[in-house]
């Protein structure tokens, strides 16, 4: 299952060993990115680092989409989190965030 930002405040429903990849648009040399602020990992496995979509169109500064996985692990409900901020400044308010509660069956 694939969530982007229009999925953002919404449940999804996995099945248990089932792949969650969470998309979320980048603008890229602002230095901004996201980061997983709260996830249950015995529920909601990361499957590796996040990753950036390019494409052979890609200009500098053009939006890209950062690329997470995650594997559902147990069952449960849990809630997966996260922010988009500089790294440098991670006492601002994020310019964006994003959460879904993630039901696993």
């Amino acid at each position: 299952m694939v969530v982007t930002e229009h999925d953002a405040n919404r449940e999804v429903t996995l099945a248990s060993g089932a792949t969650l990849v969470v998309s979320l648009r980048v603008q890229g040399g602002t230095g901004y990115s996201w980061e997983i602020t709260h996830n249950d990992p015995s529920q909601l496995k990361p499957s590796g680092p996040p990753q950036l979509e390019v494409s052979d169109k890609v200009r500098p500064g053009a939006p890209q989409q950062q690329i997470f996985h995650f594997i559902a692990a147990k069952t449960g409900t849990t809630r997966l989190a996260l922010r988009y901020v500089r790294p440098w400044e991670q006492e601002k308010t994020p310019a964006k965030t994003f959460s879904i509660e993630v039901r696993i069956q």
